[in-house]
């Protein structure tokens, strides 16, 4: 037993709490690598959006405009402009961005694997930017 009846218990609490800071640490890091690369893929997005609606004709600034860019993009592969609501479907949201996707690869010359990836929001930024970068995608809208 302890000499003054009392268990202080200074080894097990210095060592929780060190593994608490350095778990809070690890996590504090993790979220800001991770808001890092998701700003840097924003920004990718909106590039390579900017250079593919160049290359379309249209003002480049017009890819900042959330709803209007989409709405641009539903006219570039001639789909009537109430697939823009039908979008926010889950399903057929998807759906519809694919073959957008694939139309307007199809649009600049390019593969039905480039439209894929430009339906697929995941994969959207590297779609824009091989478009609206490569020399050989020309519009023929």
């Amino acid at each position: 037993m302890y000499s003054n009846g009392y268990y202080n218990g200074y080894g097990t609490a210095s060592a929780g709490a060190a593994a608490a800071t350095g778990l809070a640490a690890g996590l504090i890091i993790f979220y800001i690598l991770e808001y890092i690369l998701l700003f840097a893929w924003i920004i990718l997005y909106f590039i390579g959006m900017w250079k593919t609606f160049v290359k379309m004709g249209h003002k480049g600034y017009f890819a900042l405009i959330e709803g209007y860019n989409e709405v641009l993009l539903l006219e570039a592969a001639n789909m009537p402009l109430w697939n823009y609501f039908m979008m926010m479907i889950p399903i057929y949201g998807i759906v519809v961005m694919i073959k957008r996707g694939i139309v307007i690869a199809n649009k600049f010359g390019k593969s039905t694997a480039i439209g894929v990836l430009l339906g697929i929001p995941v994969t959207t930024p590297i779609a824009f930017m091989i478009l609206g970068f490569s020399k050989d995608a020309k519009y023929k809208g």
